[in-house]
């Protein structure tokens, strides 16, 4: 974590290395930090506004949701589920974490229905 933080004294907006540290402040449950850096992606993907952009972005949304999820901020995560699909309806990962997040929060229907979705490969 500490040669991440280091290299982005020099460039702050290296999206790798945000990711990266991103990744391991969720390894070691660092979840607050996680969310920061994950946050932080989003700014710089949504700042440079272009088409390709928006797979990766909508992967950064799944991981960040994810996170919410894990801390228990389901409706963070529902949000941040639900823009990943706006951007790329063909996220498996995205619509698998979202159905997670319905059934914990006892919407078994709309947990069902993206369950089916990954299921049958969209």
């Amino acid at each position: 974590i500490n040669d991440y933080s280091n290299a982005l004294l020099l460039q702050s907006q290296h999206i790798s290395t945000l990711m990266n540290r991103a990744a391991l402040y969720d390894r070691i449950n660092e979840y607050d930090c996680c969310i920061l850096d994950y946050s932080k992606v989003i700014i710089i993907l949504k700042n440079n506004d272009s088409q390709s952009n928006n797979q990766m972005l909508s992967n950064v949304l799944t991981l960040r949701g994810k996170i919410y999820s894990k801390i228990g901020q389901l409706s963070l995560a529902l949000q941040d589920f639900n823009y990943s699909n706006e951007l790329n309806s063909n996220n498996i990962m995205n619509i698998f974490s979202r159905g997670m997040c319905y059934k914990l929060l006892d919407e078994f229907q709309l947990a069902i229905k993206d369950y089916t979705l990954v299921m049958v490969g969209l």
